[in-house]
């Protein structure tokens, strides 16, 4: 189950994302660390603290859940 998600979240890889906000995602998406509310996937990485996927980002250094974002 694992293996099969991860290979889903692959296809992510150069797609846009943006985080979700709020219950509905009615409310503004937060900003990542670079500023931007867009940033490009460059990889699926388990989270170094939560043990979760999460993706990585070409504009930035940041680790983001996956859960936490949605394709633009």
């Amino acid at each position: 189950m694992l293996l099969r998600r991860r290979q889903v979240l692959e296809e992510f890889k150069g797609c846009l994302v943006r985080k979700k906000s709020g219950n509905n995602n009615t409310l503004q998406p937060k900003p990542f660390k670079s500023g931007n509310k867009h940033n490009t996937v460059k990889n699926v990485v388990i989270h170094p603290i939560l043990g979760v996927p999460a993706f990585s980002f070409f504009e930035d250094d940041s680790i983001v859940e996956c859960s936490r974002c949605i394709a633009k």
